[in-house]
């Protein structure tokens, strides 16, 4: 009876089944956050690379990078210059580029669909 009323409770509220074996409903959660771990350290891994490589094409250490600050030290971010400043200030900061790489990673992953 009580199998019953389970079986009746999953149909009824769509609740998911649980995995016949506890141990393969862990390995795969253990996967998957190994996997999550993973994205999360190349993340933090890339963010500290354009923050070095900003800073060392910052010359003059205000936290902002002209268009000839650019085109020295980050001929990538000189080629979308107009693009990254929106606001056309004359200059772009690193959260400005961090804005436009996210864009652009929005761009192409909907693209991708």
């Amino acid at each position: 009876m009580k199998t019953r009323n389970l079986l009746l409770c999953v149909l009824l509220l769509g609740a998911p089944l649980a995995y016949a074996d506890s141990s393969e409903g862990a390995r795969i959660a253990n996967e998957a956050e190994a996997k999550q771990t993973a994205q999360m350290k190349k993340v933090a891994e890339a963010q500290k690379k354009l923050k070095d490589k900003f800073d060392k094409a910052d010359v003059d250490h205000d936290g902002k990078l002209t268009e000839a600050e650019a085109k020295a030290g980050m001929p990538k971010v000189y080629a979308h210059f107009k693009e990254i400043d929106k606001g056309a200030k004359g200059y772009v900061t690193i959260d400005d580029i961090r804005t436009y790489i996210g864009d652009q990673y929005r761009l192409m992953k909907s693209l991708a669909q």
